[in-house]
């Protein structure tokens, strides 16, 4: 039995994707027995929900929304106690309410209470379960609240691109728990592929699941902003006069859908409208979380810096703790409210990569607040294992330059110099490939607001082409390997780096331009540039762990190369200020419903 009022979340008690069960519910000590809705604690032994899905994230709550009292509810059965218990800014936890359970066979409804009213920097309400003779089981664990929740409508947007089988997979877990599905108004699906959702097997199953809710949406490929925008205007024309959320995710993520629920929950209950943001989680890494929050460096062209020390930390041994502030939230799950499309307008058509940011960051600057909130992960490729050295390296250079010219006062400060750098580092790693797609990058910024006239299409294959010229680009099997006849090459394991990487640097350039380099080796994905360039070839492994590449230096390449590096660099500190004039003045018309209109009908 659920007490009276507003539901806030479920504590579910076991993973319904291939992730580990202690990220809900785990032993303290002896034995324990889980389901999804239920754990059962045997004789000497004792449970916690202090987990990242198991607890109520009270610091969050009390700080963003009108809750001003949690209620634990669920049913018991057996011998034994249970404990709603919660820490705060001193580390320390307390016990708010404990009860005595000896209620035999028989199910019966227990409701614990907590008063928000002391964690507005840090603090977390869960459940301690424990026994001494008895057998204890506890079950249908819900957290709500007294407070009336604001009547909106939550309509799911899901963007995706040739990602069949993985968007079937967040289909099918949306349709899985019709619970949850009672707060989703729609589901649309917008499919800018050729390999179509729709022509999967199971996809039959889903549309029984979800009924009426579901619309697939047909486009060209505009990218992610472009399936995204689509989304949002789709959507919020659904709710015509009605408030509502439009909660944005990602094609390819690993979805618990009690996160759907818990953003939506709290959503409706925040002081004003709130961008709410998911928490990633790395897929092939389950228990470890990206970052609490992430926030930008425009001044060094980079976004995704974690809010505070907790990032890639494993769950099932550390917690996060304080609550912390983010600039923007990842559209890999992301509820943004109606009110704040209608004001602060569309996103920007940046294709892929940094449209999520720029509206974050825009949403910042007209005083909505934007709330990472813990207890919603989901699960996403790991960045560390995706390919750093592909197609998408233009797009995040490129978009990177026109956010940070939109927001930086001035432009492009010492971000150039760090750029020059990095690009430097590419150079002695003969990444030739790489070095062309990032100055073309440049030069594309330099360009102006011309460049998404098309939304990313004419760009997107200009940079296949550009690619397709650097055979050190070229992804290589180790079948491939082994036939080229580097199959045998060793693994050359990286020594400390050295005391002055500047001047190492400049001195590991000048002995490449004179060939005075040698050797084939191999190397590991993370290895530094210092120990690849000390090789005229090497053998280098992708982040994906998949495939390698096969870089050779080439002297006439490593001279045209420094000569692009040095003429992008210089070009973007000489016109980078007018072509920043040039993207703010053009902002009002690249957001605008006029702009969206041409580029769906393109």
């Amino acid at each position: 039995m659920t007490s009276p009022g507003t539901l806030l979340q479920r504590i579910h008690l076991a993973a319904t994707v291939p992730a580990p069960d202690e990220l809900y519910v785990r032993a303290d000590s002896g034995t324990i027995e889980s389901s999804r809705t239920s754990v059962t604690v045997h004789p000497s032994s004792a449970a916690s929900t202090r987990t990242y899905f198991g607890r109520v994230e009270a610091s969050h709550w009390q700080r963003w929304t009108r809750v001003g009292e949690v209620h634990l509810n669920m049913t018991v059965s057996g011998h034994g106690e249970v404990k709603l218990v919660s820490d705060d800014f001193s580390t320390t936890t307390r016990i708010l309410e404990r009860a005595d359970i000896d209620a035999g066979s028989t199910p019966t409804a227990l409701t614990l209470r907590a008063p928000l009213d002391c964690y507005l920097d840090e603090g977390h309400l869960w459940l301690e379960i424990s026994t001494t003779t008895g057998t204890l089981t506890v079950s249908d664990i819900t957290a709500t609240t007294p407070t009336p929740a604001a009547e909106r409508l939550t309509g799911i947007v899901i963007c995706t691109f040739n990602r069949p089988v993985d968007c079937l997979a967040t289909l099918t877990a949306l349709a899985a728990d019709p619970a949850m599905l009672t707060v989703v108004d729609s589901v649309v699906v917008v499919d800018q592929g050729d390999q179509l959702v729709e022509e999967q097997d199971g996809f039959d199953a889903v549309v029984t699941g979800l009924g009426d809710r579901l619309r697939i949406v047909r486009q060209p490929n505009l990218g992610g902003a472009g399936g995204f925008t689509r989304g949002m205007l789709e959507t919020r024309d659904r709710f015509g006069d009605r408030d509502g959320d439009v909660l944005l995710m990602d094609d390819d993520i690993r979805l618990d859908p009690e996160t759907v629920l818990r953003m939506t929950s709290f959503a409706s209950l925040t002081l004003r409208p709130t961008l709410v943001g998911g928490q990633m989680l790395n897929l092939h890494h389950p228990s470890q979380l990206v970052a609490q929050g992430e926030n930008t460096a425009l001044d060094r062209f980079l976004a995704g810096v974690p809010s505070d020390r907790f990032s890639n930390a494993d769950l099932l041994t550390e917690l996060p703790g304080k609550r912390v502030d983010s600039d923007y939230p990842a559209w890999w799950a992301c509820l943004v409210p109606a009110e704040v499309i209608e004001e602060v307008g569309l996103p920007i058509p940046l294709f892929f990569q940094w449209d999520d940011i720029e509206f974050g960051i825009r949403a910042r600057s007209r005083g909505f607040a934007t709330v990472a909130l813990p207890g919603t992960g989901v699960w996403h490729a790991d960045f560390a294992m995706k390919d750093w050295d592909d197609w998408p390296l233009f797009f995040r250079w490129r978009n990177a330059l026109i956010v940070s010219s939109l927001y930086l006062g001035e432009f492009p400060g010492q971000g150039a110099d760090e750029l020059a750098r990095q690009l430097r580092h590419f150079l002695v790693e003969y990444r030739y490939g790489l070095i062309a797609t990032v100055v073309s990058a440049v030069d594309a910024f330099l360009a102006g607001p011309d460049e998404l006239q098309d939304g990313g299409r004419t760009a997107l294959a200009a940079v296949h082409r550009l690619r397709a010229d650097h055979p050190e680009t070229k992804r290589v099997t180790p079948t491939e390997l082994a036939e080229s006849g580097l199959g045998d090459v060793r693994l050359a394991l990286e020594l400390p780096g050295p005391k002055d990487p500047d001047k190492f640097l400049r001195r590991l350039l000048r002995r490449q331009f004179l060939l005075q380099v040698s050797g084939t080796a191999a190397i590991d994905s993370v290895t530094s540039w210092w120990h690849a360039g000390s090789f005229s070839t090497v053998v280098a492994t992708d982040r994906t762990q998949a495939t390698v590449r096969v870089r050779r230096i080439s002297r006439r390449k490593s001279l045209r190369s420094y000569r692009e590096i040095r003429r992008a660099i210089r070009q973007l500190k000489r016109r980078g200020p007018a072509a920043q004039k040039q993207w703010q003045a053009a902002m009002p018309a690249l957001t605008s419903h006029e702009n969206w209109d041409r580029l769906f009908r393109s």
